[in-house]
């Protein structure tokens, strides 16, 4: 499979006939500007639903998971522009059920997890999620893409500590509500989470400060293991 293509937004050097080189300018953020929109609006639906269908369940520890993927929203609603977005159909697919599978799970079923167990593990991955949030300031977005590379906070211990607190939250929640339909969403999330990483590398390291960042910080989930 090639590379994804690249939607840039470059300043074009020559001159052309009359009306193209406004079209040049325009082409591409125009296709970036449809590209998020039409990310932030499907995002914004998964929530609205998820928080629906958790309000009215009496499930404390669940409400915690809908705030911490609250956070997540609130921060693709008020992003920064991106550089440089895949257009391949296959990364944004792969991208969206790694992010928003939680958000498709439903209560139910009794917790495998002991409340303590569940609420610490919740916590934790709540707390990572934050990190890596603040830590990007703004650089967050869903399907690959380059807002410019951050070394910082959390990344500077792993390059997707983000992803790793993705995973924690898909699979307490579906431990905490154990129907057949969450634990399939689990499985599928977390494969779906594994290959966003191999995708969004592959991406990101045609920039030369991502492949410098990568060499300086080896592992994308666990210092010594991933």
């Amino acid at each position: 499979m090639s590379d994804p293509v690249l939607v840039r937004v470059r300043r074009a050097t020559r001159p052309g006939r009359p009306g193209e080189l406004s079209r040049r300018r325009s082409a591409a953020p125009a296709s970036a500007a449809l590209l998020d929109a039409i990310e932030r609006i499907g995002v914004l639906a998964a929530f609205a639903l998820f928080y629906a269908a958790n309000a009215g369940a009496h499930r404390p520890l669940n409400l915690l998971v809908v705030a911490t993927d609250g956070l997540t929203v609130l921060f693709i609603l008020v992003r920064r522009p991106a550089r440089a977005v895949s257009r391949s159909p296959a990364d944004w697919i792969i991208a969206a059920l790694g992010t928003l599978c939680t958000l498709f799970m439903r209560p139910g079923g009794e917790s495998l997890l002991a409340p303590a167990v569940a609420g610490g593990l919740v916590a934790a991955a709540a707390l990572l999620n934050i990190a890596a949030k603040f830590s990007l300031n703004l650089s967050f977005g869903i399907a690959p893409a380059n807002r410019g590379v951050q070394t910082g906070g959390v990344y500077a211990f792993v390059r997707h500590p983000m992803y790793l607190g993705y995973l924690i939250l898909t699979a307490v929640f579906a431990l905490m509500n154990p129907t057949g339909f969450n634990l399939a969403l689990m499985a599928v999330g977390v494969a779906a989470q594994f290959e966003r990483i191999r995708r969004e590398e592959r991406f990101l390291l045609t920039d030369p400060d991502y492949r410098r960042y990568a060499q300086q910080v080896r592992f994308r989930l666990l210092p010594g293991l991933y």
